[in-house]
């Protein structure tokens, strides 16, 4: 992803994000629901 720097890939409700920083945790592969990040971005 362009924006964030990170290895992302879309699906039709989430994006799966690889954190390389957070490798060897749970952490690693995190979900963001696209929904809830167009909600947030659009509300003002």
């Amino acid at each position: 992803d362009p924006d964030t720097g990170l290895t992302s890939q879309y699906f039709e409700r989430a994006i799966f994000q690889h954190h390389p920083d957070n490798d060897g945790t749970p952490y690693e592969v995190l979900l963001v629901r696209l929904g809830a990040q167009e909600l947030s971005d659009g509300a003002s």
